[in-house]
């Protein structure tokens, strides 16, 4: 259950770029992005008690850029209180993360 439940089913809604380069070798902007994340999310409930129940929805899983949004997708921004964007210069070149956004 999220801290702003039963308003909003995710307290974050997180979007990020892979930053994966067609045929490249493995980035670490994703890498990067979940640790930062888990390391904000610790330190937020470190804070406050309240906090504990804090959700933050972040896709874990490689999705495929030549997709449309999904409807799982679209239900999660929807039902998230806050989109936090983790701007970089892949973002904004990224035509799936502009759709996101």
């Amino acid at each position: 259950m999220a801290f702003l439940a039963p308003t909003y089913e995710h307290d974050v809604f997180v979007s990020y770029s892979y930053g994966q380069i067609p045929n490249g070798p493995p980035s670490r902007l994703k890498k990067w992005s979940l640790r930062m994340v888990e390391e904000l999310t610790t330190q937020l409930r470190d804070l406050q008690p309240e906090l504990d129940a804090l959700k933050i929805w972040m896709d874990v899983d490689d999705l495929d850029p030549t997709e449309y949004l999904d409807e799982g997708l679209r239900t999660a921004v929807s039902r998230s209180a806050i989109l936090m964007v983790l701007m970089s210069p892949r973002y904004l070149a990224s035509t799936w993360c502009t759709k996101e956004l």
